[in-house]
């Protein structure tokens, strides 16, 4: 199989896999590190025009654009799994949620059918030569939360560590809907 062609067929811009988002779509924003760049900042672009937009993750990093919009709990809800300093303020404005489990049961969620999602997208590692993109320091349950999804956005960070394990800490490009290369 030629990797690099099927990578190239579903290269896309930002805004292009920011278009697949619509009015009460579950949208799963990865975890920690692999929370999305450029496709939040395109996303946070059209979300005025958007509504009842649920978007789930946890532990953020860093403040995602989506936040930064004219009056975002108009438009959307943040899902967190676990909170870091970030989320709690985001929750504690009106704009979030906490979802209580115990992490260890987090991939059964989604396996069981429990956390449906509309559209995943998550910041990998290049792909390589076997068409695999690694989920790099984010691993946790995203191989669950792909399997579930209606649509797979990955974005390639260059600067993301290809991380080693054993199963469920990559994505092979046959399973990708889109790809976009990130700013890094």
């Amino acid at each position: 199989m030629d990797y690099k062609k099927l990578y190239a067929e579903k290269l896309v811009s930002a805004e292009k896999a920011a278009s697949v988002v619509k009015s009460g779509d579950w949208v799963d924003y990865g975890w920690t590190t692999g929370t999305p760049v450029a496709v939040d900042a395109a996303i946070a672009k059209r979300l005025p025009e958007l509504e009842n937009v649920n978007f789930r993750g946890g532990i953020l990093m860093w403040v995602p654009e989506i936040f930064k919009i004219e009056n975002p709990a108009d438009h959307f809800t943040w899902n967190s799994w676990h909170c870091s300093g970030i989320d709690r303020k985001i929750i504690s404005k009106g704009m979030g949620y906490f979802i209580p489990m115990r992490y260890s049961e987090l991939p059964r969620f989604y396996r069981d059918g429990n956390a449906t999602v509309d559209v995943a997208m998550i910041q990998v590692t290049p792909m390589d030569k076997h068409g695999n993109f690694s989920y790099a320091l984010a691993c946790s349950h995203l191989a669950d939360m792909l399997d579930a999804a209606k649509t797979v956005i990955v974005e390639v960070n260059e600067n993301l560590p290809w991380v080693y394990g054993l199963t469920g800490c990559e994505i092979n490009i046959k399973d990708v809907d889109m790809v976009v290369e990130g700013e890094n």
